[in-house]
């Protein structure tokens, strides 16, 4: 009787342990999955607070009552990542009905992803801002009927907001400008691609009063003009600027612009007033630029090519020039100038260029360190944690294939997701 005594302690101990070592490298969902799987796992893993720091209901059906029964578990009480992005089914009401809910709180919250949830309104953005008081990143792109009133009440009830996302909010005016500008002076990143209604007047009050921006995202604003573009400058701290579809923009405004010298990336694509003059400006003023698009530029030439060779080759990663018909240097050329001066001689590839010149052409002067799947997990990582608790584990072929198939379900059977979620929770409430 000692060996199956033994074998249930090792079941029961062991290998909830393994699972509470092995699940912070699992996304969310998979992590819930593990819920199901057995008591001793459910009990070690509820435990862990760390483990339901995120709430991931990314595309999901039904994403209202899911949050509403999620945040009814005293798990979820620390939980500073909420993620809704293009969730199904999440309407005002769902967020009105977590403010009415007693002992509900979101104080934890730094990051809360709403994007594409059509259904919500200025009412779900004023319930579930006022949850959030500590919110330091919002993202509500694509959410077409919000207006000024939810910039509002952003600005009202979360007072830390570095990071927001406002791409596709077209009913969003100057007004929602000025709020910002007024509130959210330590402003880091702001995106507000395709908020048409803005005029120079609402940016501008954000250039002169967030002067900590680090990134600003102005794709697909074609009204505005050098008058808001000259303001640019005077963001020492940016390091990324998106002003695709800036046809207004001209060499006098980069010029301003070239005074960010920490910038790294910049999409210049289809401002089409722009002449050799402004990027050999930002050649000399930006020499940390690691990609420059200048797609569908014809006023440039192998002028603004040489200026930044000789001044940005070290840095420079990338360079889109599809449509730029001034260039005439053969594509080879325009790699070797970069090429000789980069770091060491590093290798330079070129895509496009049929017709031998550069009008078709995006280089890319260094060569990338290939991205490492995150979440794998190694099943012989799992043997060894196994062995160090239980020096014969490995001998156990029984122990170890019951670690193998946990793992594998919760790496690979992410359709039972939302099944064992949905366990989890009634055997909480029980």
């Amino acid at each position: 009787m000692a060996a199956p005594a033994a074998d249930e302690a090792w079941y029961r101990e062991t290998v909830p342990r393994v699972m509470e070592l092995v699940s912070p490298r699992l996304p969310q969902r998979d992590a819930c999955a593990l819920l199901a799987v057995s008591p001793w796992c459910y009990r070690a893993l509820v435990a862990n607070s760390r483990l339901w720091e995120v709430l991931d209901l990314r595309e999901m059906k039904n994403a209202g009552d899911r949050l509403i029964s999620a945040l009814s578990l005293a798990r979820y009480r620390h939980l500073k990542v909420l993620n809704l992005e293009f969730a199904q089914d999440i309407e005002d009401r769902h967020f009105v009905h977590l403010k009415e809910m007693s002992g509900i709180s979101l104080e934890n919250l730094e990051l809360l992803n709403l994007n594409a949830c059509q259904k919500i309104s200025d009412k779900g953005i004023e319930a579930v801002t006022s949850l959030c008081p500590n919110l330091q990143r919002l993202a509500i792109y694509w959410i077409v009927g919000l207006t000024d009133s939810s910039i509002g009440h952003i600005t009202k009830n979360c007072k830390q907001i570095v990071d927001l996302n406002l791409s596709g909010c077209k009913n969003i005016s100057d007004k929602g400008m000025q709020l910002i500008a007024n509130n959210y002076q330590e402003l880091k990143k702001l995106n507000i691609t395709r908020c048409v209604k803005l005029t120079d007047d609402g940016l501008k009050q954000v250039l002169l009063k967030c002067s900590s921006l680090e990134s600003l995202n102005l794709y697909a604003l074609s009204s505005f003009t050098d008058r808001v573009y000259k303001e640019i400058g005077s963001l020492s701290n940016l390091t990324f600027l998106d002003l695709c579809g800036a046809q207004n923009l001209t060499d006098d405004g980069l010029a301003c612009i070239s005074r960010c010298g920490c910038l790294t990336y910049l999409n210049l694509t289809w401002c089409v007033r722009v002449t050799d003059a402004g990027i050999v400006a930002i050649a000399q003023g930006c020499q940390s630029l690691e990609l420059l698009s200048l797609f569908g530029i014809v006023g440039v030439t192998d002028a603004c090519l040489e200026a930044l060779s000789k001044s940005c080759s070290s840095s420079l990663t990338t360079l889109d020039v599809n449509g730029c018909i001034g260039i005439k240097l053969a594509a080879t050329m325009v790699l070797d100038g970069f090429a000789l001066k980069g770091k060491g001689g590093v290798p330079v590839t070129m895509a496009g260029s049929a017709d031998g010149g550069c009008a078709r052409s995006m280089a890319t002067m260094t060569n990338r360190t290939p991205l490492v799947a995150r979440n794998s997990i190694c099943i012989e990582a799992i043997a060894s944690v196994v062995a160090n608790t239980r020096p014969k584990a490995l001998e156990d072929a029984t122990a170890l294939s019951m670690v193998a198939v946990v793992v594998d379900r919760a790496t690979t059977n992410s359709t039972d997701v939302a099944k064992g979620e949905d366990q989890a929770t009634d055997d909480m409430g029980q």
